[in-house]
């Protein structure tokens, strides 16, 4: 073996393994921005109800509007906790791709 010159079956370890966590980056990712436009629509459905309550159909119909103001409240803060999750593991995913180039 030369100095310097890495191994290659632990080189080809390395970047599998730096792939598998790459995937559970982007697993959680997609999984938070999925849940991040879930919670949207739903507040979207909310404030439908709210802007005119005579004429909303959905499921929120004939619900008190404190009650769908409260519900909006609990659903804008997970919607936010969820974004901020997304762009947390969006930069985690970019730092690793960055450090797996710069190998």
């Amino acid at each position: 073996d030369k100095p310097g010159r890495k191994d290659p079956k632990a080189e080809r370890k390395r970047r599998a393994e730096a792939r598998a966590r790459n995937r559970d980056l982007r697993d959680a990712a997609t999984k938070a921005e999925r849940e991040a436009h879930a919670l949207q629509a739903e507040i979207t459905e909310i404030d439908r109800a709210l802007f005119d309550p005579a004429a909303y159909d959905g499921e929120h119909r004939g619900v008190p509007a404190g009650d769908l103001m409260a519900r909006r409240g609990k659903l804008e803060a997970r919607r936010e906790d969820a974004e901020s999750r997304w762009l947390e593991l969006s930069e985690a995913i970019e730092a690793a791709e960055r450090d797996g180039a710069a190998d």
